[in-house]
């Protein structure tokens, strides 16, 4: 599950990396040639026919070259779109997390949970993550439900780690305690 998660960190940083560094770059060489051309065609016009002729080749040539990095650079930022919409889970929303604890909520009736409490911290950055909120669950119920019901919350579509899990034997039904830490890209 690390591994998956480090895949997917790694991933978004190089697509991130990618559009300010690469995409945005090409956009403004992009826009320069077109002024470029601009500036050409308006010079077209000064010059006589046959250097106009020849001027104008020379204008079609570099308008074809244009085009292809045009086509280029759509072709381009329409797989970084494609990447950071398979990537969306890096980022951390509400939305998604009230999603997850509705999930959360839903799987827990082979358990009888005594408290969810969130916890709202602040926003520690951890690398090129930052930490958002953190729930605390307790409850009771049979080891391998509980284990099941751990492992189907983990099985969410947002960054979160266990960061403590305990089990403790009570009379004939365990209790268990967890808390889970929520991670995700600022924006």
């Amino acid at each position: 599950m690390k591994s998956v998660k480090s895949t997917l960190l790694l991933s978004f940083s190089i697509l991130l990396g990618g559009y300010y560094f690469i995409l945005q770059p090409l956009e403004l060489r992009l826009n320069e040639q077109k002024e470029q051309k601009e500036e050409l065609e308006r010079e077209l016009k000064k010059f006589s026919t046959k250097k106009g002729l020849k001027r104008l080749k020379e204008l079609k040539l570099q308008q074809e070259k244009i085009k292809e990095e045009i086509t280029i650079l759509q072709t381009s930022q329409k797989e970084i779109l494609k990447r950071l919409e398979a990537n969306k889970t890096l980022f951390f929303t509400k939305k998604r997390f009230s999603k997850m604890l509705d999930h959360l909520l839903k799987n827990s009736r082979q358990l009888e949970l005594k408290s969810v409490e969130i916890v709202e911290g602040e926003k520690k950055e951890i690398g090129k993550l930052y930490k958002f909120d953190e729930i605390k669950v307790e409850g009771r119920g049979e080891f391998l439900k509980t284990i099941n019901f751990l492992r189907e919350v983990e099985k969410s579509k947002i960054l979160l780690k266990t960061t403590y899990f305990k089990v403790e034997k009570n009379g004939s039904v365990p209790a268990f305690r967890f808390n889970i830490s929520f991670f995700g890209v600022k924006l």
